[in-house]
């Protein structure tokens, strides 16, 4: 159970680490986006799992620390009732490079106190039969505004997602910058503190970095 934060709407700001967690990329098939990435960018990505009541499932592409995550809608009736899913059909339906960017924290209930959002309890079962669980916070706003939004794991750090051991076909590749384009104000206030992110006035778009043995990839 959350305590509710709408108490502690006008408190004042409270800043915690970030860095970036996972961009999203929203795909119409999981396996046709494994084939996209390989060929375009040489990276090879593994099963993720289901997201119980959003009709959605993902595909993984570990960066070490970091990761990519393919996400696709698989159960069109369920996605058609989640805001989340529905926003991933439609963000599915066009090639726009990285839909999404999720910041991760140690202390996702000060990014809610700060924000005012209620972080909220999310899962997925893995391939294996486990379950991964973790808290989200800001996932309408990334809906509504394109803002990022901001995850707190419930593991350690050795088991997140993008430490999983993959060959990709560039070589060990890890995320070394992303660039949020938008809206300076409005970005500046959302992302306090943050490091290995760049936000950039302009028109709406994420970018990203990826170094690899062969050289940098471009997203």
């Amino acid at each position: 159970m959350f305590v509710s934060l709408r108490r502690f709407h006008r408190c004042h700001d409270v800043a915690v680490s970030l860095k970036p967690d996972h961009l999203v990329v929203c795909v119409v098939d999981l396996e046709a986006g494994h084939d996209d990435f390989a060929d375009r960018f040489g990276l090879a990505s593994i099963p993720g799992g289901r997201h119980p009541d959003h009709g959605t499932a993902n595909r993984i592409v570990p960066l070490g620390a970091s990761y990519i995550e393919l996400v696709a809608v698989v159960d069109e009736a369920e996605a058609s009732a989640s805001p989340f899913g529905s926003w991933v059909g439609s963000n599915a339906l066009r090639w726009s490079g990285i839909d999404a960017v999720c910041l991760r924290t140690d202390d996702i209930l000060a990014i809610g106190v700060r924000l005012g959002i209620e972080p909220v309890p999310m899962s997925r079962v893995k391939p294996d039969g486990s379950t991964l669980s973790w808290q989200l916070a800001g996932v309408e706003h990334t809906i509504s505004e394109g803002l990022p939004f901001f995850v707190e794991w419930s593991v350690p750090e050795e088991d997140l997602p993008g430490r999983n051991a993959i060959d990709h076909p560039v070589g060990p590749a890890t995320l070394e910058l992303v660039e949020i384009v938008g809206e300076l104000e409005r970005l500046e206030s959302w992302v306090v503190g943050v490091t290995g992110v760049r936000l950039s006035p302009g028109a709406p778009s994420i970018h990203a970095t990826v170094r690899s043995p062969r050289g940098t990839i471009q997203l």
